[in-house]
């Protein structure tokens, strides 16, 4: 398993972020591939499952996102279960943007 700089983010907005921390200053935390942490009723209704999603759809995905840490209520180290379901969710991302970009190179 990848053993980059991957923590879970608590923002004053109550969003969990989670995220490779690249680098940070007094006042900003550097964040690459933000994914969105989300709780959801498990498919066979007993618990609880949990989903990732690109957490601001408008920001260009593969650039670092700058975060005030005046916005950060808490910030650690995300447990296995949350990097698996991270590494998962960047994978099938990727897969994604290949599939359209093979797409669009059939149509030029």
């Amino acid at each position: 398993m990848e053993t980059d700089n991957l923590r879970m983010i608590k923002l004053s907005s109550s969003e969990t972020v989670v995220g490779k921390v690249t680098s940070e200053t007094n006042t900003t935390l550097i964040i690459f591939q933000p994914l969105k942490a989300v709780i959801m009723p498990s498919r066979s209704n007993s618990g609880f499952s949990l989903g990732m999603m690109r957490w601001e759809m408008l920001f260009e995905f593969e650039q670092p996102v700058v975060i005030n840490k005046y916005a950060i209520i808490a910030i650690g180290e995300a447990t296995d279960d949350i990097r698996t379901a991270y590494f998962e969710a960047i994978k099938k991302y990727n897969e994604m943007l290949k599939q359209e970009d093979d797409h669009s190179l059939e149509l030029s």
